[in-house]
């Protein structure tokens, strides 16, 4: 198993330190949609309540199974929560409230297809890093108000490529939101995890 894995990374080492990636990468666009489940703190402030992602990339084939993604991306859930947990205790909104959140954010995943050839049928697996900007707005009774913050988001992803064209994947996504806002009229500081499991399918040009 441990040969196994070593394989791909000693490969894509190598081809980096010999700088011979990059000029016989190959480049290409895409656009991939998904459908969000919302998990933990994410999963209570929007009321159990799925999500949409729209996913904009660039494909860059480095040979060998190895293949970078750089990409842009939208993801937003809008629900009516029961209630909420703050450090002051629990906000009952009743489903009068409407919380939307909403993440943008610009990253790269790595991805590696297991068969060797990222243009072929084939599985995939990966991960990726990205800069996100969260948000969370509220609004109605009981509405602690509306505040952003810019954190880290971290991704794995397993996918089936069908040929160079379509695929489907398989997402878990988390980052965090933390800001000054009010609760129950009193300044506090509120942090809530935002992790998300994405389904979805994407088209390359």
């Amino acid at each position: 198993m441990q040969a196994q894995l070593r394989r791909p990374v000693l490969s894509l080492a190598l081809a980096l330190l010999t700088g011979s990636v990059l000029g016989a990468a190959e480049y290409s666009l895409g656009v991939q949609l998904s459908a969000g489940a919302p998990l933990s703190d994410l999963k209570d402030l929007v009321g159990n309540t799925g999500g949409a992602d729209v996913k904009i990339f660039e494909w860059v084939n480095l040979g060998q199974g190895h293949v970078l993604r750089p990409q842009f991306d939208v993801l937003a859930f809008a629900g009516r929560p029961q209630s909420i947990s703050t450090p002051v205790g629990t906000v009952t909104f009743q489903g009068q409230s409407k919380i939307t959140v909403s993440m943008e954010s610009v990253g790269a995943d790595y991805i590696y297809f297991i068969n060797g050839d990222a243009n072929q049928p084939s599985p995939y697996v990966g991960g990726g890093v990205a800069l996100s900007r969260n948000r969370i707005e509220a609004d109605g009774p009981g509405a602690f108000g509306d505040a952003q913050e810019t954190k880290a988001a971290f991704s794995l992803v397993v996918g089936y490529q069908f040929d160079r064209h379509w695929n489907v994947e398989v997402g878990f996504r988390t980052t965090k939101w933390g800001n000054r806002a009010t609760a129950l009229g009193q300044p506090v500081g509120l942090s809530y995890t935002l992790p998300t499991i994405l389904v979805g399918g994407g088209f390359r040009f």
